[in-house]
């Protein structure tokens, strides 16, 4: 359990949690392939500085797992993961819950907002044309690509980011920190709207939903931020969402959390 505490004690690693449980499952949250990649699809790009710049250390390789192995062969790996965070009887305190999602999409915010600093402008096409469902899982793939450079991989970063956050917030639970982020987006500038017109939209349309899922408690929010911003709202959501179910075959090798120690890159 050590291990897990580890995950979630960091914004970064919490949010990859997230990204194992849904990768592949629609196009705002795609495996990604790199270039000159024929049949390795990972879960996710390198969109989080924080892994390069910080001790920080993916020690469970989550971020390697294959899809293109998922699709094929059932990856039991992965399916182990998902069924221990999915059962509270099991994950306990790690199981994923509303507020996992909360500390995930407050930390695509913030990678969103560091990499507006020095980002150069793509059009949202160029990225979104990448986009295909492959062997049951939706994949971004920059080997269909021309374009190598950092600037591309950067407004990369943006677009997914973009796109975790949508996927994520309707899950997300009450937060004073969430809410005011979404009352005042300051991140979601003109000049991004004008090169991601939809990706920006549906972050506007996803956002005024959370808040209207917390309306009656925006002056709790703003006080609550003042004195623990992380600290959840003391009320129940309208309506909430279900995690996407996964199925699991009834032929996977059974597995449990100790394979995750095993797991050799």
């Amino acid at each position: 359990m050590s291990q897990m505490a580890y995950y979630y004690g960091d914004g970064s690693l919490t949010a990859l949690l997230c990204l194992v449980c849904h990768a592949g499952d629609e196009n705002l949250v795609p495996g990604f392939r790199y270039w000159g990649s024929i049949t390795d699809t990972t879960i996710t790009d390198n969109w989080d500085s924080s892994f390069e710049t910080t001790p920080l250390r993916d020690t469970l390789l989550l971020r390697y797992i294959n899809l293109n192995e998922l699709a094929v062969h059932n990856d039991a790996y992965r399916q182990c993961v998902i069924r221990f965070l999915r059962d509270p009887n099991r994950s306990g305190e790690f199981a994923i819950r509303p507020d996992t999602y909360t500390k995930a999409v407050l930390h695509f915010i913030q990678q969103v907002k560091d990499r507006l600093l020095s980002w150069t402008p793509f059009d949202e096409d160029r990225i979104s044309s990448l986009l295909h469902y492959e062997q049951s899982a939706w994949i971004l793939d920059l080997s269909r690509s021309q374009d190598k450079s950092p600037e591309f991989r950067m407004a990369t970063g943006i677009f997914l980011l973009l796109g975790y956050l949508i996927s994520f917030l309707p899950h997300s639970g009450g937060c004073p920190s969430l809410l005011r982020e979404c009352q005042e987006p300051t991140f979601l500038t003109d000049d991004l709207a004008s090169h991601f017109p939809e990706r920006t939209s549906l972050a506007r349309q996803a956002m005024e939903k959370y808040l209207g899922r917390f309306k009656d408690h925006s002056s709790e929010a703003s006080h609550e931020t003042r004195t623990n911003p992380m600290q959840p709202l003391s009320v129940r959501p309208m309506e909430r969402p279900q995690p996407l179910s996964v199925e699991i075959p009834k032929k996977s090798r059974k597995c449990s959390l100790s394979m995750l120690f095993r797991r050799k890159h």
